[in-house]
């Protein structure tokens, strides 16, 4: 287990925050044969981006307020059935509440009760003998998670007083290794800060400026995050990279910087659109894309056969009028793979067991319908710049 106190950097905040406790006086009994798990949240799995925080009516008056980045992932070893998991929440104000629960891969995104003490249940179903792995997920900074609990059966918000339930070891929490998949938040040390500097470790660097070969439709060159940028316009400007002698390994990374028309509002709303289409060169080879739908916000896919693995980040929050950053990166080397989406050098890494194998490339499609895709996908309409390849993944780069 991590300590959020002693090894996750956590600090303590030095106000005592009154809240409002309200009695469950019609609380469900729950047996202590039921109570699978439960534990303070900074004792659930592995976790990142809590801060200890004095509340009253909190356990013991102490609890974790998450960051927009915070996440708490544990993996539970559960026989078949059904369950729930409790999670007992506090919002100081509106723009604190909102947070996700991820169960085997599916998120929901949920509202704590605003200056009060409250419950969210949220039930689960258990069919198979793979491993369920829970993951809570910061989104407004500043939301209060207290203690976490899971127990069998199926309940309601508010039903349970978990602060009443027995203390349980039942159900071993798993570590990363035994999980068979997990999440976790991953950022950049810190974002270029000048125009890439070719190395033995870079495989490919395009900094658009000049004339620039696999450009096609409606363009034109602008201002970039360096120097020039090219403009790829509606409706059919796109950049295609020749990627056949490109010698893509286990391990890399694609990056580059985008700005697409602010009037568009490709960040906050907006259809369908495309940002990367890694082209396999063989059939059943691997396949990358990243796209951005209002219902998925930026979603990362690698697919091979019938093998797919996806990771999603928000872009709500993102200034219309600023160039970002978007880096993909990969390790298919090991038994357990890991793929990263970072937006503006914030985001996630996904693990899990060993799924794809490294394939070669025919073209890399940045912002615009994937060629030969009759779907209505509309171009990201705006500047690509600084385009940038590399052997090795993103991990050495990362924040400890």
């Amino acid at each position: 287990m991590i300590s959020a106190i002693c090894r996750n950097g956590a600090t303590l905040v030095g106000v005592l925050l009154l809240a409002v406790v309200v009695p469950q006086a019609s609380a469900v009994e729950i047996p202590a044969t039921d109570v699978v798990l439960k534990c303070e949240i900074e004792n659930f799995g592995t976790n990142a981006g809590l801060s200890a925080m004095v509340i009253a009516g909190a356990s013991g008056d102490m609890a974790m307020a998450l960051t927009s980045e915070a996440m708490a992932v544990a993996g539970l070893k559960l026989p078949q059935g059904e369950y729930t998991l409790l999670l007992r929440t506090f919002a100081p104000a509106g723009d604190q509440d909102g947070f996700f629960v991820e169960i085997n891969g599916v998120r929901t995104r949920r509202v704590a009760p605003i200056g009060r003490w409250g419950v969210m249940a949220l039930p689960f179903s258990v069919k198979g003998t793979e491993p369920s792995t829970i993951g809570v997920i910061g989104q407004e900074a500043g939301m209060v998670v207290d203690e976490v609990a899971v127990v069998r059966g199926t309940y309601r918000d508010d039903e349970v007083d978990v602060l009443k339930l027995p203390v349980s070891s039942e159900s071993r929490q798993l570590t990363l290794s035994e999980m068979p998949r997990f999440r976790m938040p991953a950022r950049l040390q810190a974002l270029p800060q000048s125009p890439a500097t070719p190395g033995p470790d870079i495989l490919l660097y395009q900094s658009l400026d000049g004339a620039v070969a696999g450009v096609s439709g409606e363009h034109h060159q602008g201002e970039g995050k360096w120097g020039q940028a090219i403009y790829l316009d509606a409706p059919d400007g796109r950049l295609d990279m020749d990627a056949r002698s490109i010698k893509f390994g286990p391990t890399g990374t694609v990056e580059w910087w985008v700005k697409p028309r602010p009037a568009q509002r490709l960040w906050h709303d907006q259809g369908w659109h495309y940002f990367l289409h890694a082209a396999p060169a063989v059939a059943e080879g691997l396949q990358i894309d990243l796209s951005r739908h209002p219902s998925t916000n930026l979603r990362l896919t690698f697919t091979q056969g019938k093998s797919k693995e996806s990771v999603e980040l928000s872009t709500t929050s993102a200034d219309l009028d600023k160039w970002h950053h978007i880096l993909v990166s990969w390790d298919l080397s090991g038994e357990r793979q890991r793929i990263w989406l970072l937006f503006d050098g914030v985001g996630l890494c996904s693990q899990f067991p060993k799924t794809f194998s490294m394939s070669a490339f025919s073209t890399l499609q940045f912002c615009n319908t994937p060629a030969g895709w009759d779907v209505p996908l509309l171009p990201v309409d705006g500047g690509l710049d600084e385009v940038l390849i590399g052997r090795q993944n993103v991990a050495a780069r990362l924040s400890k």
